[in-house]
């Protein structure tokens, strides 16, 4: 019973954290401009390809080429095609102003152009891997 109590606490406790991490995010969305022309080269791409009526499979589609073309931020594509040709100092210069970014956690009514805090960290973490990669760190 003891064992079954504890468990609950810890359950609840980390869900107390998980909503004070949610706090932390930036009560403003971080719209980054060359996000923001990326998603209307999208849904252009999306109404050329796909017509205006609805349409899954092709909309997916679509979207799926994008991400392929790393053409979204914090995606694994994005950091081969964006940050892997940098040099390591290049590398070093955009994490540091990634550090400086506070984005919002995109979960609710997420902007065109939007940047969540998670896509940032996981470009944090390519340079990382990128500069260990080379033997190298920021």
């Amino acid at each position: 019973m003891n064992k079954i109590f504890a468990g609950i606490l810890l359950i609840l406790f980390g869900l107390i954290n998980v909503s004070a991490q949610a706090i932390t995010f930036a009560d403003k969305p971080y719209i980054d401009p060359g996000q923001l022309k990326n998603y209307q080269l999208l849904r252009k791409r999306e109404k050329k390809e796909c017509g205006s009526g609805l349409n899954l499979d092709c909309t997916n589609r679509v979207f799926d080429q994008w991400v392929a073309e790393g053409r979204l931020r914090g995606t694994n594509e994005y950091c081969d095609v964006h940050l892997v040709p940098q040099s390591n100092s290049e590398l070093k210069r955009i994490a540091k102003e990634l550090v400086k970014i506070k984005a919002g956690d995109g979960i609710l009514n997420r902007e065109p152009g939007e940047v969540t805090q998670k896509e940032i960290d996981h470009e944090i973490w390519c340079i990382d891997r990128i500069l260990d990669d080379r033997n190298d760190s920021r």
